[in-house]
């Protein structure tokens, strides 16, 4: 199951030294300033467990969704094959995390005789392919984000190296840290990415988004280095 955390914060930002962003896209609004978004979760199930009912679903309610944010686990039979519907077909921003590399099948493409490439095996960074982009181009995937609008920008973090259990007890799982190492230095520079891009946002909602909970009553609870780290800069 995933758990999303979204910050809202409406007024000031509090201003801190920093000299570097978080890489910054744009998507546009309806004609009337509105922006409408729906969001799926971990729901990498091949169709099954009711995915392809969800996918149904949205489908239906599509019709005015100006982009969708998706997160999932295999690409052809948990994307392509199930969000067919018409009203899918727009722009889906996947809010990625470092996940534990996964058996990725083989995708190869071919356009006009030309090949383009194939993945494989186990790559944790498999998903964030321009392959994958070529091969559905309603697909677009980076580790950690800026989505600007008129009104909105939404800030995706990879808060999975903030995760030190990960490093020190993955247990069966197999990480691709790959880009990340020094880890230290890579929270680092992500934190000051994130609070430069807020101080300089001027939208009036600002939501980040990742993938482990700051604050939880579920069964994971608090994420204490989230609370120690990404917190103050939230507040």
């Amino acid at each position: 199951m995933t758990y999303s955390y979204f910050c809202l914060i409406v007024g000031t930002i509090f201003i801190i030294d920093g000299n570097t962003e978080l890489q910054s896209f744009e998507h546009p609004t309806k004609v009337d300033g509105s922006l409408s978004i729906l969001v799926v979760g971990n729901w990498g199930r091949k169709g099954s467990y009711n995915q392809s009912h969800v996918a149904y679903q949205m489908g239906i309610i599509g019709v005015e969704m100006d982009l969708v944010f998706y997160y999932f686990y295999s690409f052809e039979d948990t994307f392509t094959k199930i969000f067919t519907a018409p009203s899918l077909q727009i722009q889906w921003y996947s809010a990625n995390y470092t996940a534990p590399s996964l058996q990725i099948r083989s995708i190869t493409l071919m356009t006009s005789n030309r090949f383009w490439g194939t993945i494989t095996t186990r790559d944790g960074l498999a998903h964030l392919s321009p392959i994958l982009k070529q091969r559905d181009t309603k697909w677009f995937c980076l580790k950690s984000y800026n989505l600007s609008t008129d009104i909105t920008e939404f800030f995706f973090i990879d808060t999975t190296p903030f995760q030190g259990k990960y490093f020190t007890d993955p247990k069966d799982e197999v990480y691709d840290w790959r880009g990340m190492l020094p880890r230290e230095n890579y929270l680092t520079i992500l934190l000051k990415d994130l609070e430069s891009t807020l101080r300089k946002s001027h939208a009036k909602w600002k939501i980040v988004i990742g993938h482990h909970t700051i604050r939880s009553g579920r069964i994971h609870g608090d994420s204490e280095v989230l609370v120690k780290r990404f917190l103050p800069i939230l507040q």
